[in-house]
């Protein structure tokens, strides 16, 4: 069994095992920053937060800080073979999950009472301060292209919010978009927003089976 614990500006897990994968469904608006360690990479998007382990050997605990408003609605955690994993949600908030007396007995205003939700104040927009993969490498060549056809084969990032792939272990002016190649006719593709095209998320980081 695992705890998912959320509120007051902090998100994280506890139990026995390591994790493969994490997926929060949420309602809010939040400033997230990530405190997962390496190995790990964190997705946001559409009232989702996936969370990878690219790696057997970490163990998560601490996930992210958040400031804004995060309501948490449902969470799986899987293990590697994509087998979902028992967990029990947690909230720690100022008012909500405390509230025992009937509504019209209530002295505190419904907005106050929603503000236990939130931390510090509220944002317009979601946003992550990791928005970089960093220090990949190809596995083999052809896996990834230079504009003119050329196979790549060396160290490479990517960028999460569109799912493009550059040259170098880390962004530089000098980085330059790779492309994947159509194994049927031979074209050249962008890596860029691929996971759109192809309707899936988050193209070349590996997965575990499972809802997420």
């Amino acid at each position: 069994m695992f705890n998912f614990h959320y509120g007051k500006g902090s998100c994280g897990i506890e139990g026995g095992g390591n994790v493969a994968g994490v997926q929060i469904r949420y309602e809010g608006v939040v400033e997230i920053h990530d405190a997962t360690p390496d190995g790990v990479e964190m997705f946001v998007g559409n009232g989702m937060i996936l969370i990878i382990s690219l790696s057997q050997n970490v163990k998560l605990n601490e996930l992210f800080t958040y400031i804004g408003k995060f309501v948490v609605n449902s969470v799986i955690i899987a293990d590697a073979s994509g087998n979902k994993l028992d967990v029990r949600i947690h909230e720690s908030t100022d008012y909500s999950q405390n509230i025992k007396s009937k509504s019209e007995d209530m002295t505190i205003k419904s907005e106050d009472m929603n503000a236990g939700f939130t931390n510090i104040g509220r944002r317009y927009k979601t946003t992550l301060d990791k928005t970089i993969i960093e220090n990949l490498h190809t596995n083999k060549e052809g896996d990834l292209y230079l504009e003119d056809g050329t196979a790549y084969n060396g160290a490479y990032h990517i960028h999460k919010n569109n799912s493009m792939a550059m040259s170098g272990a880390v962004h530089e002016e000098g980085s330059q978009q790779l492309y994947t190649k159509n194994k049927i006719t031979g074209k050249i593709i962008p890596t860029k927003d691929a996971h759109k095209r192809l309707k899936i998320q988050r193209p070349y980081v590996r997965k575990t089976k499972g809802d997420y």
